[in-house]
């Protein structure tokens, strides 16, 4: 847990100081420059900035001087430069790891849960799943994602037992929006290289997880997959289980929340970086600001909302952790 929230400090961190550094290129003073939010547990003060770290890493700031009177060209870019940041690092470690391989689990299958399809049909510990539906699979991800996709109908699974290859059908069942038949991964895994494809097969990732991450935030926004927000809790028993696999998955999995991190700071909501740009692009098109006092109740009702989901996924990581497999 405590690795993970480090790895969630660090993608903190390097959004900040996009914001911190794209400031100082403007000769913008920023006084302060803040890691978590609450009660502050130590700082210092260098060259006009008081840095801070604070008690709940969940987030950071910059404070800046009064970016009214700058240029709309300033301020996005300003605003702009933290996703930035968290872009570039998704995209470095994404092709950094295709490089050089990560490890994923395979189809073998390490628990079968009492009471759930998988050991309905018979599903034993050892038995290694090599296709869901006719499509060949070779890493749990793969299998778990066509399993899901087929949640609403009857999948046909072709499973490698000691003795033969077996053809199963079962029905998944239904776990936090997910279609699952009731198995765990026993550990075993496997990693490939894309070589020289590397830079390529990079971009591919990060655009990938940004357009997943894109359509989550749009699912949220037509009230749907709320079941399936994942909060702070969520995200460090995610993140401990990659650090157990080594250091290339959890780089992995950084990068991933990396890729989130863009997506949800480019949100259009006054509090976030996205709302800024839109209420900097709006001067720049009708040459004069937002009106103030509606400003400020978009801001206060964006930060209930921030709030409301942020609770809301907290609910759902504590449900998640006391609910019986």
């Amino acid at each position: 847990m405590m690795m993970s929230l480090f790895a969630l400090a660090i993608l903190i961190l390097l959004h900040e100081a996009g914001h911190f550094f794209a400031a100082r290129w403007f000769h913008i003073s920023v006084p302060e420059f803040s890691i978590g939010f609450g009660a502050r547990v130590f700082g210092w003060k260098r060259n006009g900035t008081t840095y801070n770290l604070r008690a709940i890493p969940l987030g950071g700031y910059i404070k800046t001087d009064d970016l009214s009177g700058r240029p709309v060209r300033q301020r996005v870019l300003v605003a702009l430069a933290g996703p930035a940041a968290n872009l570039l690092f998704a995209y470095l470690v994404f092709t950094f790891t295709s490089f050089v391989g990560v490890p994923q689990l395979t189809t073998r299958i390490g628990t079968v849960f009492t009471g759930h399809p998988a050991a309905s049909a018979g599903i034993q510990p050892g038995d290694r799943v090599i296709s869901v539906n006719g499509t060949h699979v070779t890493t749990w991800t793969e299998m778990i994602t066509l399993i899901d996709q087929g949640r609403d109908r009857e999948v046909k699974l072709t499973v490698e037992t000691e003795q033969r290859d077996r053809s199963i059908s079962l029905k998944p069942e239904i776990r936090e929006g997910r279609g699952v038949i009731g198995v765990k991964a026993d550990g075993e895994s496997t990693s490939t290289s894309s070589g020289a494809n590397a830079p390529q097969e990079g971009w591919r990732l990060t655009w990938s997880n940004l357009k997943s991450s894109s359509g989550m935030f749009l699912s949220l926004v037509s009230f749907q997959n709320f079941n399936k927000l994942g909060g702070p809790l969520y995200i460090a028993k995610a993140g401990a289980e990659q650090s157990h696999l080594g250091m290339i998955p959890l780089l992995y999995f950084m990068a991933i929340i990396s890729s989130n991190l863009v997506t949800l700071n480019l949100l259009p909501i006054p509090i976030l970086d996205g709302g800024l740009v839109l209420l900097a692009a709006w001067e720049g098109i009708f040459r004069k600001p937002f009106n103030a006092t509606f400003t400020r109740v978009l801001t206060g009702l964006s930060l209930g909302l921030m709030v409301s989901l942020a609770l809301f996924a907290l609910i759902n990581d504590i449900a998640r952790m006391i609910k019986p497999s």
